[in-house]
């Protein structure tokens, strides 16, 4: 096999195993009360924003967020950590 062809295999592993985290992250249900709303950090604000209208509509007094400092976002996205850019958002 060529080096194109195993990167191109490698690449549709990856693709598809990125395909199931998604699916099995990407939740369907209608949301239900709770005691908190937890946020992934990432690069993208809709995350953060769905929370900020979960919590404006009562469905958790209180929002937490899990960042890892910017590897998906962050400063290089923003110029300011995923932290500041959340407080920033939901402030």
């Amino acid at each position: 096999k060529t080096m194109e062809t195993l990167q191109g295999e490698k690449f549709s592993q990856v693709r598809q195993a990125a395909e199931k985290v998604f699916n099995y992250l990407n939740i369907k249900d209608e949301p239900k009360a709770a005691d908190v709303i937890f946020i992934l950090g990432g690069s993208s604000l809709e995350p953060i924003n769905r929370a900020a209208q979960l919590y404006k509509e009562g469905f958790a007094p209180k929002i937490a967020f899990v960042s890892q400092g910017g590897k998906f976002g962050g400063e290089a996205v923003w110029g300011m950590t995923e932290v500041e850019k959340y407080k920033q958002v939901l402030l």
